[in-house]
């Protein structure tokens, strides 16, 4: 009798989690003057990666995303990344920048050109805005980081990568998710069909990433890796196990090693993550 209460008990359990509301995250993003000339086009990036995409499902189902578009903004050369969330403070405050709805965990992610990144294509930051917890991010526009390649190219999937560590260093994980070979790092061995394409209308048929003479469908994008959460990984070059595509793409459960989660079950699934999460690509 007490195995089928407490059976009750946990289905009871399982039911209220799976029917608790995901929390909202606006995105918005803010150009710095003298580097928006494909404002539009990333809006329409922005507009598929988080209406259109399985994004969400990188963080399964706790957290569901909206685009609130993108302003330009006042250049500042002496703007660094600890000093973005005054300086996004002082734009609300001024009106230039819009308040977040109520509700929505905000998240801004600044393009600009050199010294925006301080060195780095993009830097993601946990921090307080206006008193509220909210996430910033720097995206360099120019000079590229990927010599030889659009500026959009950079600018989507830098975006995208900045965007993911963002809401993890939020969520309390590291921010390493998009790092090592899911960025393309050679070093890490054959990275280069970790970037991938998304397609949404308006994205352009094909774009070249640097990395190989292959080019993606679409808009560049990569993809990420949930050992990266664990600040022992940042380091590594852990296994990519999750692609930025259309909603319900079947991903790998681990390191390449199963596949399709309904499949093997939700207890299987968390415990092969869980070991994913210890260990880096040598070791799979």
């Amino acid at each position: 009798m007490k195995r089928v209460v407490g059976l009750l008990l946990m289905g009871a359990l399982v039911g209220a989690n799976a029917q608790a509301a995901p929390r909202r995250v606006g995105v918005q993003v803010l150009w710095l003057e003298g580097a928006s000339a494909d404002q539009q086009r990333l809006d329409d990036f922005y507009e598929c990666l988080l209406s259109a995409s399985n994004l969400a499902e990188f963080w399964d189902g706790e957290l569901a995303f909206r685009y609130r578009g993108s302003v330009v903004v006042r250049a500042d050369e002496t703007l660094t990344l600890a000093g973005t969330p005054a300086f996004v403070e002082r734009l609300r405050a001024a009106g230039q920048v819009p308040a977040p709805v109520d509700g929505e965990l905000p998240v801004y992610l600044l393009y600009g050109d050199a010294p925006i990144g301080e060195g780095a294509c993009g830097r993601p930051l946990a921090a307080t805005v206006a008193g509220q917890r909210a996430g910033v991010a720097h995206v360099r526009v120019n000079p590229p980081c990927w010599p030889g390649t659009e500026l959009l190219r950079n600018e989507t999937q830098i975006g995208m990568h900045e965007l993911v560590e963002t809401v993890d260093a939020l969520l309390g994980h590291a921010p390493c998710a998009a790092d090592g070979a899911c960025e393309g790092q050679l070093a890490c061995g054959d990275a280069c069909a970790n970037f991938t394409g998304l397609r949404c209308p308006g994205a352009p048929e094909r774009t070249f990433t640097g990395c190989s003479a292959t080019p993606v469908e679409g808009w560049v994008v990569q993809k990420v890796g949930r050992a990266g959460r664990a600040t022992a990984n940042c380091e590594r070059c852990f296994a990519c196990d999750f692609t930025v595509g259309p909603p319900g793409l079947q991903q790998p459960t681990s390191c390449g090693c199963g596949w399709s989660e309904r499949q093997l079950g939700v207890a299987l699934v968390w415990l092969l993550r869980r070991r994913a999460g210890r260990r880096s690509v040598e070791a799979c």
